[in-house]
């Protein structure tokens, strides 16, 4: 499993490039918006993975990757760099799970950040990190880069079909993510 895990992003020659980025520490928290309420799902699913006590948090995560990148996994196009199947997703969450249990937030991996401050990438890497309770993860900020992605946001779960019962435990997690009964951060 650990071959399969590798992407661009974890390959030992990106980190050579390390010493050009300019990173940061932050808490998790800092990084949470309603943009990307995709977090509180995998913060979930990372959370059973570590107790073995919510197996209902893995048809969530399934559900919600599969809507997002169903059709390229159809076309047999990878997702993330190298993911084929829903199979690799979950594969992909136990390796990362193991690994930042065994060394922590390592910097060669930061969560890239684009110039408004908004996740780039590295969502995976920001849920385990909180579900591990790691007080910091390292941010590279890209001031000449934009999300381009969509939005996973309450929108994209309606827009999407995503039960209302999920929905309203995905807005409940985030609540308990941000400290806060407001889910209105982003």
């Amino acid at each position: 499993m650990a071959e399969a895990f590798q992407s661009w992003k974890f390959q030992p020659t990106n980190q050579s490039r390390l010493h050009e980025k300019k990173l940061e520490l932050f808490p998790p928290e800092a990084l949470l918006t309603t943009k990307r309420l995709d977090v509180a799902v995998k913060w979930r699913y990372f959370r059973h993975l570590l107790s073995g006590s919510d197996p209902d948090s893995e048809r969530v995560y399934r559900g919600l990757i599969l809507a997002r990148n169903g059709q390229r996994m159809l076309d047999g196009a990878p997702t993330d760099g190298w993911k084929l199947t829903i199979d690799h997703w979950v594969d992909g969450c136990a390796a990362l799970l193991e690994s930042m249990r065994n060394q922590g937030f390592i910097a060669q991996h930061p969560i890239p950040l684009d110039k408004n401050g908004e996740l780039l990438n590295g969502t995976h890497r920001l849920a385990c990190a909180m579900a591990l309770r790691i007080d910091e993860v390292w941010v590279w900020r890209l001031p000449d880069k934009e999300v381009w992605a969509p939005e996973w946001g309450l929108d994209w779960l309606i827009a999407n079909a995503v039960p209302n019962d999920d929905i309203r435990r995905i807005g409940k997690d985030f609540e308990a993510l941000c400290g806060t009964n407001k889910v209105d951060k982003g």
